[in-house]
């Protein structure tokens, strides 16, 4: 039997096509310039407590976005984790030294989500593994979209699961995480 590479060809193309076509994931770069990675922690300091902001001012990362088969979705973000900015320079130093994020050391932190569950209308669940400190944890973040390419990320952690114990039980073990994401989307 002679094998015809043209008759070979076209099944695969048209293979390929169907394919490309099943999916309706959409692939966003996270535009850092109007996106805000913030956080909130209670802190008490002469005896008042108090909820303390702060942000990181250099991330990065990717969303591929399928609303048809949310399961198909992920998400993959890195920290530098040397950008962390409270708008107090000393306090700032102070959490990039080895009693908070030991930047040094550990100069990243990094998102990658394991599974996307659709939760209600306009929102989803993300499951997946946080690494702070050189240590890996699962966490599972709240997504509500808020607007084309956008949304508002969600999330609780406790900092001593990551080895970040300085400061305990005046500066909180819980630290609420806050993202607020614009997406670019990325040409196919």
């Amino acid at each position: 039997m002679k094998l015809n590479l043209r008759s070979l060809i076209k099944p695969l193309l048209l293979c390929l096509l169907l394919q490309a076509n099943l999916t309706a994931a959409e692939i966003y770069e996270i535009d850092t310039e109007n996106s805000i990675f913030g956080f909130e922690i209670n802190n008490i300091n002469d005896g008042v407590e108090a909820r303390v902001p702060g942000k990181f001012t250099k991330f990065s990362g990717t969303i591929s976005f399928d609303p048809e088969t949310p399961s198909a979705s992920w998400v993959e973000i890195e920290v530098d984790a040397s950008s962390i900015d409270t708008a107090i320079p000393k306090r700032d130093q102070h959490l990039r030294s080895p009693d908070f994020f030991n930047v040094k050391e550990f100069p990243t932190l990094h998102f990658k989500s394991k599974r996307v569950k659709k939760s209600g209308a306009q929102t989803y669940r993300i499951a997946g593994h946080l690494t702070l400190m050189g240590i890996t944890k699962k966490v599972v973040a709240e997504c509500k979209v808020t607007g084309d390419a956008q949304g508002e990320v969600t999330f609780h952690l406790k900092r001593s699961d990551y080895g970040m114990t300085f400061g305990l039980p005046n500066t909180a073990d819980d630290v609420a995480v806050k993202l607020q994401v614009v997406g670019i989307k990325k040409s196919p």
